[in-house]
This record gives C-alpha cells, structure tokens and sequence, in this order.
C-alpha cells in the first residue's frame, strides 16, 4: 500500500533523496571543519609525537599522565607517535582475555594518577617503558620536553 502511494508520487522520492543528499553533506563538512580545527589546536602535542616517532623505538610503550581522557590528544597518541599507549579509556575490547588486561591497566593508570610514588614501583614490573606528563616527575630521567609536555625514561 505503501509502495503505490509512492508510485503515483515520485517528487516524494527526489524531495527525501534531496534531503537525505544534503543531511550527508552537511554532516561530512562538519567532520571535516572538526577535524581540521583538531589538527591545529594542540601543536605541542602534534610535535611531541613526531620527535617521539623519531626518537624512541616502535616497540616503545607509553604511561600518559596529567592529560584528560577528555583530551583528543590522548586517544590520538598512538596514531601519531605510532607508538603503543599503555591504557585508551577509550578502545575497550571485547574479548574477554583482552579486557581482563585492559581492566588491569586501567586500575595501575588509576593507581598512579592517585599516588605517583607507585610510579616507581609499577614501572619496574610492567610494559610501559616512557611516561608523558605535563607535571616535573621527581627522580625520572627527563629525555624531552616540549612545553608543556615532558618524557621521562622509565627503565
């Protein structure tokens, strides 16, 4: 019934297929006016992982501290500095071997932002070998610095 009503009336069609056209337009120049406003907001960030990218080893594990899960940058880590972040709140898996490991991680990254004396004591025993912090972390290796991001050798 409904497919003869549609029939007898074909402007109906070329209106929705004008406004469906237009509603995917509008939405992909605002992903692209978002993505370009991205790309230019932090570029201390953006040339912290290009020298990190240059600098430490693709194998490389990174502890990201003092940054928001809020900020773009955080979940934007790995993909520019093509180096392997230590937790992305973000990604969660659903493979249960997986996410019990991801659950793990959470729990130290939130151990750490709570005390950063455990620093010390995680960074002995786990995966992460870098931290990125924009706060001075006391008895680090400091190995760059762009301002107002800091990274410290772990091991």
């Amino acid at each position: 019934m409904a497919y003869e009503w549609v029939k007898q009336k074909p402007k109906v069609i070329v209106v929705c297929g004008v406004i469906v056209f237009a509603l995917f337009l509008n939405q992909g120049l605002l992903n692209a006016q978002r993505s370009i406003k991205h790309l230019n907001a932090n570029t201390d960030f953006k040339q912290l992982t290009n020298l990190l990218k240059e600098t430490t080893s693709p194998e490389a594990v990174f502890l990201l501290l003092d940054i928001s899960t809020d900020d773009k940058e955080y979940i934007s880590f790995g993909r520019w500095a093509e180096r392997e972040n230590f937790i992305v709140p973000k990604f969660v898996s659903a493979e249960s071997g997986k996410l019990i490991e991801w659950t793990r991680r959470v729990s130290i990254q939130h151990e750490i932002d709570t005390d950063r004396s455990k620093l010390n004591d995680y960074s002995k025993k786990e995966v992460f070998d870098y931290a990125v912090s924009k706060a001075v972390l006391i008895d680090q290796e400091l190995v760059a610095e762009v301002a107002p991001y800091k990274v410290y050798k772990l091991k």
